[in-house]
């Protein structure tokens, strides 16, 4: 019964963790939602995906998820009320509707409405046609040129009447703004990500991002300035939610860091038919890349590798065709190639006026900002004019290479062969500097240059790459650019993650720098402001790297929580096989008492049968009390497991090695594993018991998961303990033929694993890397002996 009424408490106390909270209302918020049942929000019909108005009039959308937060922790009704946003802020003035929402903060509006505290922000950007025939690239750019602007729009017309001999031309709906753009009736027009995903909608693809602007959009909700409990109940709210529920709602309606802005709709590939008798009658797609332009693709022992690798192999399995690549010596080839129709596409391109003429680009799945590699010696660079009749490195046939000519007339560009053929010629002092993408060059750098090169300047402009494919190829175009939408953020962070490790010096602002110091003429104010900007600027940056170790440790911390998750699960069925056959066996004893009473083999009436019902009893009492310390026993082994005191303690080294193997004992008689256990010492280490029990069962699982995949026949595992030189060693080597040195050196790393999706998450022995190494200052290792592989874990002696 104690058990069953432990096990109703923990159901009691798992239902009731999802439970919502509820924001605290004063007395007033509580009459004011009693007199105000319903709240509306006016908000422009076109703005999606912030308000998404569904055929049958459901309005969904990223302010219609906040709001039904809102509503859900507060008891009140916000709704969402859709039209032209000029007239949706006339109702508001005339108190039609009660308020709006996606509206900024504007001063003009504070006379009759009060704003909430701000619940989204989200960057801005300059956002031209797909060919951006004015060459615009910064706002600095926009002068002189048309900027087409959504009437009421308060933000972007402060933006635009700050721009020199710009001409502002007003539309009444953002379809017409999009349109304007697109047939070049205007140059530009301001935005942000929703606007890709508008175009889309209106089947208008042809927007590119052109640059963004320092100032991002805050948007708050507006409420008539008679309710200030309306806003009070609605920033409470907020506050409640947290930043970061809001963040998980942005990135559901959001795509960050992409050109294009996906819905949930498009996740999965929808073909038409011409599309899919396409595919039946195509046996392959031919594909070209650039041989040597590492981390994003190169040609090794004839293989594909990299991170486009990735993608193709993504697409490979979304289209169900097989992609074959076209090897070549240099990017220059593989562009003729797909000029001589030798292959169908390139995996990673960016289009250009020239490659527009035989090239149809899709949507673009990865920018990468350009970069100036220079020796270490050299100062940084703040203006680009500095670089005049220089000799700057820059792949050849690079669409880079094209732009970067035509802005930079001065500079002494030379072609290169490659990124590393670039940076070398750097190094010898052949050229001052060579640019290329952060990603690339960042990349080289860190493998081939650590100590001769940095990365001097980062330019404006980014390279956007897309998949290229033949203009002759219009179905296979149309297939791909389907297929690209419908890749995951989690693919894209993992491809990412799995390639890219840059770091690099972003250097004294010497911009700054200069513009505070020249107009100071006195040599002696020289040095008192000079000194005034260095404090102030190592403060900042002080603040910047405080940030950043504090962001560093919180995604550790998420790590850490996700693999205690998954740990967590897997124990849980530990527990259920653990306690499978003490709980039979203690049933089993029970029933059989009933049984022998019910049967009337005794006599309690009579003293020498009551006798020997009771020495009966007494045999099954202690058989019963032998099971309930067993399971007493391995419940504290899993209660140390899950215990989440961080506190060190002095123990001996086996102890939680020995409670490790206490949980895991049915585990390995379960699958016929064989442990051998040689302690040849037990000295006493100031440890955290739980994390050393955790990397100990992630070592023996890992072994059980090689046994398994080799189909390993009697599997042994060896567990010593021993000294060696001025460490303490614990060692668990099994018989389960090795891991491939293709992959010893990544399998530490985050997110990888040899295993399905479904069945591995990538970060037990990442994990236990970190428990042993920065958690313990110790080292965890793994070798390869002659029947399979070995894990060391290190602790250096103290003395």
């Amino acid at each position: 019964m104690k058990i069953l009424h432990l096990l109703l408490i923990s159901l009691i106390f798992s239902i009731s963790i999802y439970a919502h909270d509820q924001i605290s209302l004063t007395k007033k918020e509580i009459i004011f939602l009693k007199q105000h049942p319903t709240i509306v929000l006016g908000s422009d019909k076109d703005w999606k995906p912030y308000v998404i108005k569904g055929s049958d009039g459901n309005i969904s959308g990223y302010d219609a998820d906040v709001l039904g937060l809102i509503n859900q922790v507060s008891g009140a009704n916000f709704v969402l009320k859709l039209g032209r946003w000029k007239d949706m802020i006339e109702k508001a003035k005339d108190r039609e509707i009660d308020g709006l929402s996606t509206g900024s903060i504007d001063e003009d509006r504070k006379d009759f409405l009060n704003y909430s505290n701000i619940y989204i922000t989200i960057k801005k950007m300059i956002i031209t046609s797909k060919e951006n025939p004015k060459n615009i690239n910064s706002i600095y750019d926009l002068d002189g040129k048309i900027i087409a602007i959504h009437r009421a729009n308060a933000v972007d017309l402060k933006i635009a009447r700050g721009l020199k001999r710009a001409k502002i031309v007003q539309f009444d709906t953002i379809e017409e703004v999009i349109s304007s753009v697109v047939t070049d009736e205007a140059d530009a027009m301001f935005g942000n990500g929703a606007v890709f995903y508008l175009a889309n909608e209106l089947g208008l693809p042809y927007l590119r991002r052109a640059s963004s602007l320092k100032e991002p959009l805050k948007l708050a909700f507006g409420i008539r300035k008679d309710w200030p409990e309306a806003i009070s109940i609605i920033n409470k709210s907020l506050k409640l939610i947290g930043e970061a529920k809001l963040l998980e709602l942005k990135k559901k309606w959001f795509w960050d860091n992409r050109v294009l802005i996906v819905s949930k709709k498009n996740s999965k590939l929808k073909l038409n038919a011409k599309e899919k008798g396409y595919l039946q009658k195509k046996a392959v797609i031919q594909y070209c890349i650039d041989p040597d332009w590492m981390p994003f693709e190169q040609i090794k022992d004839g293989k594909h590798i990299g991170m486009s690798a990735e993608y193709i192999g993504i697409l490979q399995s979304k289209i169900g065709v097989p992609f074959s690549l076209v090897p070549t010596n240099s990017w220059s080839q593989s562009l003729q190639y797909i000029k001589d129709k030798k292959c169908d596409m390139l995996s990673l391109a960016m289009e250009t006026k020239n490659r527009s003429g035989y090239l149809n680009f899709t949507t673009s799945y990865f920018s990468s900002p350009l970069v100036l590699a220079t020796k270490n010696d050299k100062s940084f660079i703040s203006d680009f004019h500095e670089l005049d009749g220089k000799k700057i490195g820059i792949s050849r046939d690079y669409a880079s290479a094209e732009f970067l000519k035509k802005r930079y007339a001065k500079v002494k560009f030379v072609e290169m062969d490659s990124t590393f053929d670039g940076l070398q010629q750097v190094v010898q002092g052949k050229i001052f500097g060579f640019v290329g993408s952060l990603t690339a060059v960042g990349y080289q750098i860190q493998k081939e240059f650590p100590i001769e090169l940095k990365i001097a300047a980062r330019f404006n402009e980014k390279l956007h790459l897309s998949l290229a494919v033949r203009s002759d190829e219009i179905e296979l175009f149309d297939i791909l650019d389907k297929t690209i939408a419908t890749i995951n953020n989690k693919q894209v962070d993992e491809i990412k993650n799995h390639w890219i490790s840059i770091k690099y010096d972003q250097g004294f602002d010497k911009q700054l720098f200069w513009y505070v110091i020249i107009p100071l003429v006195s040599l002696a104010l020289f040095s008192v402001f000079r000194q005034f900007i260095l404090r102030r600027y190592n403060k900042k940056l002080e603040e910047k790297v405080l940030k950043k170790v504090e962001e560093l440790r919180e995604k550790d911390e998420l790590l850490f929580q996700k693999y205690r998750m998954a740990a967590m699960g897997e124990m849980l069925s530990m527990i259920a096989h653990q306690w499978r056959q003490p709980l039979g066996a203690i049933s089993s004893a029970i029933m059989s008492v009933d049984v022998k009473l019910a049967s009337g083999k005794f006599d309690l009436e009579d003293r020498d049968s009551r006798d020997k019902f009771m020495v009966y009893l007494e045999k099954k009492h202690n058989s019963i009390n032998d099971y309930v310390h067993y399971l007493s026993e391995t419940t504290d082994d899993f209660r140390n497991f899950f215990n989440p005191n961080r506190d060190k303690e002095e123990t001996a080294l086996t102890k939680p090695i020995v409670n490790a193997l206490n949980i895991l004992q049915n585990f390995l008689e379960k699958h016929n594993i064989k442990l051998i256990k040689d302690f040849q010492i037990d000295n006493s280490y100031l440890l955290y018991q739980n994390e050393i029990m955790q990397v100990i069962i992630s070592m023996l699982k890992n072994s059980e998961e090689n046994f398994s995949a080799n189909k390993t026949v009697d599997p042994i595992i060896t567990l010593r303990t021993y000294k060696e030189d001025n460490y303490y060693v614990i060692s668990i080597c099994d018989n389960g033929g090795g891991v491939a040195d293709d992959i010893k050196d990544k399998i530490f790393e985050p997110y990888f694993s040899t295993k399905k999706a479904k069945n591995g998450t990538g970060l037990g022995l990442y994990m236990s890397k970190i428990m042993i190494e920065d958690h313990h200052m110790g080292s965890l290792s793994i070798e390869n002996s002659d029947e399979g592989a070995c894990f060391y874990i290190k602790f250096e002696k103290l003395s």
